[in-house]
């Protein structure tokens, strides 16, 4: 999770002052209790040249949830400062094609292809808060273009201008004043695969059903209250853009069983752990076996992703839903075609981690295509080692994952990621992309909220 907070410094004066850069005072938007300093973490920012911030995270010790302070000319996942970015998306709104706005924005190709194709996808969605922006601090429109982008640009400047003239001493340009309206997410995914906004679903809370079947579930499990806070503060239309109640998961996908060589906790143990969590469905990736996966998939209605940690020539590498055991000794790209042919997803693990094996730079360049998700966070690596998996996550445009990458049962519940309940391979990669990545969680809060069926709980 982000918030973007209102940043009077350029980007190399908030480098420069590192960590000893001052950031609000906030309070949590779930339960309104203030939000209290939980650590940093680097990350890479470009404008005319790279430099290296330090990030503030801050962690609500009520709800157990970490936010990280985006001064605003961060995008979240994004290598580029939003100025760039706006300019690329006003060239694209006066109908400048992609080779064109190379030459003045000085980016690669790729990059700009990238931005594109995520503003189009989310363009009628930010159109439709603008314009409940504009409601609400009366701005002045007019008659604006036909197509959804152009007008988006349009709206966001009325919004912009009318802003400043309400409260003169608000300095941030456009393209600032639209990453805070998005709270960091402006070219995120949107809300579901289709690129529309999110519809009530047969089988979901609202038709009363109860939870998916076959995850085992007693009930929904939902995520509530998120469009009404937008709709308090952005007087958005609930009637034409309704609520959804979101079934919604907690998993952890690295975890090994006795069936590794290096872990001695059988797979019942991980199970009944996990239950007690509330943790699910639960991804076993033993090292080069998926006999621990498969004893708890035959044995158990718990919901269970078949993986396995792979030892190739070139590193280690994971693959998720699989059916049968890829052999050892492939190269890395041959590993991954084999994934690839069972249906699976190909999930690089600590890429960075300098004390474990990992895949080489040179076998992530050959299966750059192929790898589906990165893990940005691992439970065992260092902060640096994490943060350079989140560069190359977004370089690579794969979705971010997580896992504690535990041997033991102390550390299962290190992290875990929420997302929108999947089905299949191809949902959880999909769902990724919105998902929500929870470091070093309250573990009592956690067994609570198991017990209490909200707002994860599974027994």
């Amino acid at each position: 999770m982000a918030i973007v907070w209102r940043c009077a410094l350029s980007v190399s004066e908030y480098a420069v002052a590192g960590k000893g850069i001052e950031v609000p005072k906030l309070s949590c938007s779930r339960c309104e209790v203030a939000l209290e300093p939980w650590g940093w973490y680097a990350r890479w920012v470009r404008d005319s040249e790279r430099h290296r911030i330090w990030v503030r995270r801050v962690r609500c010790r009520w709800c157990g949830v970490s936010d990280a302070l985006l001064p605003d000319f961060v995008l979240a996942r994004r290598l580029d400062v939003v100025d760039v970015i706006g300019r690329a998306i006003e060239l694209t709104a006066e109908g400048m094609g992609t080779w064109r706005s190379l030459l003045e924005l000085d980016r690669p190709f790729s990059t700009v292809r990238d931005w594109r194709s995520r503003l189009r996808e989310r363009a009628p969605e930010l159109l439709q808060r603008l314009a409940a922006v504009a409601l609400q601090v009366g701005a002045e429109v007019g008659e604006l273009p036909t197509k959804t982008l152009p007008a988006t640009v349009a709206v966001l400047k009325a919004v912009w201008s009318r802003s400043r003239e309400r409260a003169p001493e608000m300095t941030a340009g456009p393209w600032r004043f639209w990453n805070a309206i998005c709270s960091g997410q402006g070219l995120a995914s949107p809300v579901n695969a289709s690129g529309g906004m999110a519809r009530n679903r047969p089988g979901g809370p609202t038709d009363g059903r109860a939870g998916r079947p076959g995850h085992g579930n007693k009930g929904p499990i939902v995520r509530r209250g998120t469009f009404e806070r937008l709709s308090r503060s952005h007087e958005l239309d609930v009637n034409r853009l309704r609520l959804r109640l979101t079934a919604m998961v907690r998993i952890d996908l690295h975890l090994h069983t006795s069936a590794s060589f290096d872990c001695s906790v059988e797979p019942r143990q991980i199970l009944r752990r996990c239950r007690a969590l509330g943790l699910g469905p639960v991804a076993i990736t033993d090292h080069d076996t998926i006999d621990g996966a498969r004893e708890l998939a035959e044995l158990h209605s718990w919901p269970v992703v078949i993986g396995q940690e792979i030892t190739t020539t070139e590193g280690e590498l994971i693959g998720l839903f699989l059916r049968e055991r890829i052999p050892l000794g492939l190269t890395a790209r041959k590993a991954a075609l084999r994934i690839k042919d069972q249906g699976g997803l190909v999930y690089l693990q600590h890429p960075y981690d300098a004390l474990r094996r990992h895949a080489q730079e040179e076998a992530i360049e050959a299966i750059a295509d192929l790898i589906d998700i990165v893990e940005v966070f691992n439970g065992r690596s260092d902060e640096e080692a994490n943060c350079r998996a989140e560069d190359l996550c977004q370089i690579l445009r794969a979705a971010p994952g997580a896992g504690s990458d535990a041997h033991t049962l102390a550390e299962l519940g290190s992290v875990y990621t929420e997302l929108e309940d999947f089905r299949s391979a191809r949902e959880l990669s999909q769902r990724l992309h919105e998902s929500r990545i929870v470091r070093r969680p309250s573990r009592w809060r956690l067994w609570v909220e198991a017990r209490l069926h909200s707002p994860a709980g599974r027994q």
